[in-house]
């Protein structure tokens, strides 16, 4: 490879790499500051494993019983298919939600004593 060659390689591959660091330390500050106001109001900061599907309410309740519903089924269009959904949503009782949520509390302090693992294995 030419010396040019690879330092416009290592030029754009640098660049990308500090746009991503950039990106990461602003998260870091918006986190940091998001910390200090819970505190400051006495809330208390609970540990919660990144990306664990385990605790994502639409992951482990409301996606597994839209699937199951709408299983076998075959739709003629994308409006057939947002008609179905819309109806299975109207008829949802309020204590649908209401379970998923608190069922949470649960996966939430299961997945705590296994260190992040997953609850569901």
């Amino acid at each position: 490879m030419e010396t040019s060659s690879r330092s416009n390689l290592e030029q754009k591959y640098c660049g990308q790499n500090k746009k991503r660091q950039e990106k990461a330390d602003k998260h870091l500050r918006q986190s940091l500051k998001k910390e200090q106001w819970l505190q400051r109001y006495g809330w208390e900061i609970l540990p919660y494993p990144a990306h664990s599907p385990d605790l994502a309410p639409s992951d482990f309740y409301l996606f597994g019983l839209l699937k199951r519903h709408l299983g076998g089924m075959a739709f003629e269009t994308e409006d057939d298919l947002i008609s179905e959904l819309r109806n299975w949503f109207d008829n949802l009782d309020v204590d649908f939600f209401r379970v998923g949520i608190h069922s949470l509390l649960s996966r939430w302090q299961k997945c705590i004593d296994l260190h992040g693992d997953y609850v569901e294995k």
